[in-house]
């Protein structure tokens, strides 16, 4: 037996269902970016010393040419947030920090700008 419903239940009805629809949708595409990214995920070890600038080192830089101190984490691009202070590997200064040590100058370049800096300490949770 159908349930009697008024106009405006049944109008009520029909757009919780688009709502709720949409947002099925919305999950959906969140459980498939989730599954993209696990998929792809690489897990690191943790670095083991301060010594050199490696995946997940906290290096802190000063600009040469400014004189800022600014503190930045290395990551992958996934994890990327450069306003956090967190920027990728792959990134202009994160690909020329790997490697380095406490003391070395490292010169990039963003578009036609040359920025260098110098690492003032690099620090790793254990």
């Amino acid at each position: 037996m159908a349930k009697q419903l008024t106009k405006e239940q049944y109008e009520k009805l029909k757009a919780e269902l688009r709502r709720l629809e949409i947002e099925e949708r919305a999950l959906q595409h969140t459980i498939a970016e989730l599954k993209r990214q696990i998929s792809k995920a690489r897990i690191i070890q943790t670095p083991q010393d301060d010594q050199f600038v490696q995946l997940g080192s906290t290096v802190v830089v000063k600009f040469v040419d400014t004189g800022e101190v600014r503190t930045f984490t290395i990551l992958g691009s996934a994890e990327a947030n450069p306003a956090a202070g967190i920027i990728s590997y792959k990134s202009p200064l994160g690909f020329h920090l790997l490697g380095k040590k406490v003391g070395d100058t490292v010169t990039y370049s963003i578009g036609e700008e040359k920025v260098t800096v110098t690492i003032e300490a690099i620090t790793t949770k254990r």
